[in-house]
């Protein structure tokens, strides 16, 4: 028994660290493209998604913690900078660049939901399945709302 669950702890480790590097990267992509846009409503929806990002990056952590008590996140002064909301102004308005952005974020939260599905089916730990699938809906919800925001830059 002992055999299994360790196995089972480690693939639950490593999946945890797909995720936080998933998350990590989707906080990343929402302040470079918060940095790229100046309209109010888009810059709303952005600042909201990297902020759930940012607590599904948070929630990972703690449940990293759980089973690796010595875990610490990555740690990088230049990157909390380039977090900061107070530097992220935007630059623009052409909606052309708004469109593209909407749509690689669509994709991105489309794959994020399979992700998570996986990961979902990979763990033996109920606690575990629950949160990847909660984080799933989620980026449904993320990807649904971007479609709405899209909708309306087209004038639908």
């Amino acid at each position: 028994m002992k055999k299994i669950e360790e196995k089972d702890g480690k693939k639950d480790v490593e999946l945890i660290k797909s995720a936080l590097r998933q998350e990590m990267a989707a906080e990343r992509r929402y302040a470079k493209h918060l940095a790229n846009v100046n309209n109010k409503r888009v810059r709303q929806v952005l600042r909201e998604l990297h902020e759930a990002e940012g607590k599904h990056k948070d929630a990972l952590v703690i449940e990293m913690k759980k089973r690796v008590p010595s875990f610490e996140p990555e740690k990088n002064e230049l990157w909390k900078l380039e977090m900061n909301p107070e530097m992220l102004e935007g630059i623009g308005d052409d909606v052309e660049l708004i469109k593209t952005i909407l749509n690689i974020n669509i994709e991105k939260e489309k794959e994020a939901l399979k992700q998570y599905k996986g990961y979902a089916n990979e763990t033996n730990s109920d606690e575990l399945k629950q949160l990847f699938l909660q984080f799933g809906r989620e980026e449904y919800e993320h990807s649904e709302h971007l479609k709405e925001l899209n909708k309306e830059m087209n004038g639908e």
